[in-house]
């Protein structure tokens, strides 16, 4: 994802954050060939957590490689749920993906 398609992206992916239901947690995963969390552990949903989100996504670039979706979700499943609260995983992405096996 590179140019015009990230810039779409950071929109749209703001725009889910701000869609959260109040007492939820979340967290970003970007990914590429490698994957990285935006938080350490899932934040509580709240004005400060979004904020800070919004900031590191608006400075989000395309710099990550290819896009392999695969590793990127078993990093997020090997993590253990958080009592009491569902798992929910939206994925964004433009497109172009690779190992899709």
């Amino acid at each position: 994802m590179f140019g015009k398609r990230i810039e779409m992206a950071k929109p749209a992916l703001i725009l889910f954050l701000k869609s959260l239901p109040l007492n939820s947690k979340f967290n970003v995963v970007s990914f590429g060939s490698t994957s990285n969390f935006l938080f350490t552990e899932s934040k509580d949903y709240n004005e400060t957590s979004l904020e800070l989100a919004i900031k590191e996504i608006t400075e989000m670039s395309a710099n990550m490689g290819g896009t392999a979706i695969f590793p990127a979700l078993c990093k997020i499943y090997k993590r253990k749920p958080i009592k009491s609260y569902p798992r929910s995983i939206f994925l964004l992405t433009d497109g172009s993906i690779s190992n899709t096996e």
